[in-house]
This record gives structure tokens, C-alpha cells and sequence, in this order.
């Protein structure tokens, strides 16, 4: 898996990150070090950008959980953008569509965070 993250809005401090590849059990640490290190910090409006992340298992379910727990509590937000149809049928199927802010792309992820 590969994940880059840059600042798109110092402003709004909006932090993007891409995912690249499998978010599952074996290989999903890189991200968990990238949210993790967003969520110590002031609160952060994150766009996930899943466009390119061709599975998830319940781990990588689990650390999303966990990623839009902490920066709600710190007063930022989350969305997930581009999402594959393989991630949002996970996604569906665990009853966590309405539970995370969604747009077709980082343009319009950008737009729910203003």
C-alpha cells in the first residue's frame, strides 16, 4: 500500500491523503502512522481519497472507525472520497455509508469541508 498525504487548505487546515492499493491486516500500518499522526494534532478536516485502494478488510474498517472517532472529538472532520465500488460495498454491507461524510471526488470532498 502506498499513501501520500500533502495540505490542500492551510486555512481550514484541510489534509489530503491517498491511498494507493489494500487497505487489509497485512499491510495497512503506513496509513494507520499517517492518521495517527493527524489525529494528535489541532483538529484536521481530512479527505481520504480511496480512489485508488482496491480492498478493505475489517481492519482497515476498524482504523477508519477509529480515525473519524478522533478527529470529530478534536473538532475537524472526515470524508472519504472517490470510493471504489469494492470499498463502498464494505462499507454498506457494515451499515457505515450514512456514519462517514462521502463525494465522488476530492473537488467535491473539498466543498463539504468549507
Amino acid at each position: 500500500m502506498e499513501v501520500e498525504r500533502k495540505v490542500v487548505d492551510k486555512n481550514l487546515n484541510v489534509v489530503l491523503i491517498v491511498v494507493t492499493g489494500r487497505i487489509i491486516t497485512t499491510n495497512y500500518k503506513p496509513l494507520e502512522n499517517e492518521l495517527e499522526s493527524l489525529s494528535k494534532d489541532n483538529p484536521v478536516n481530512l479527505i481520504l481519497d480511496l480512489q485508488n485502494a482496491e480492498a478493505i478488510d475489517s481492519q482497515g474498517v476498524g482504523l477508519l472507525i477509529k480515525t473519524r472517532f478522533e478527529i470529530v472529538n478534536k473538532g475537524g472532520k472526515i470524508v472519504l472520497a472517490g470510493l471504489t465500488d469494492r470499498v463502498r460495498s464494505v462499507l454498506r454491507m457494515s451499515g457505515l455509508e450514512e456514519y462517514f461524510l462521502i463525494a465522488s471526488d476530492q473537488q467535491n470532498a473539498l466543498q463539504l469541508l468549507q
